[in-house]
């Protein structure tokens, strides 16, 4: 059965799909991670930008603690 053309004609066709699909998977999976890289790259430097404002708070002095209980 392997010894005939007609195998061939059916194979070649199945395994070019096949590559195809495999490439199609490639350029998914880099679109993919490439839209999540910018986004967390990207929400990473807007919070390290939302920290830098400063909001008029001295550095050492009085400023909000947050999440700290304040000891009478």
């Amino acid at each position: 059965m392997l010894r005939s053309p007609a195998v061939a004609l059916v194979s070649v066709p199945f395994a070019f799909g096949i590559y195809l699909l495999e490439l199609f998977v490639a350029f998914v999976q880099a679109y993919v991670f490439t839209m999540l890289s910018a986004l967390f790259i990207g929400m990473s430097v807007a919070m390290g930008h939302h920290d830098d404002h400063g909001h008029g708070h001295a550095e050492g002095g009085a400023s909000h603690d947050h999440g700290k209980a304040h000891h009478i």
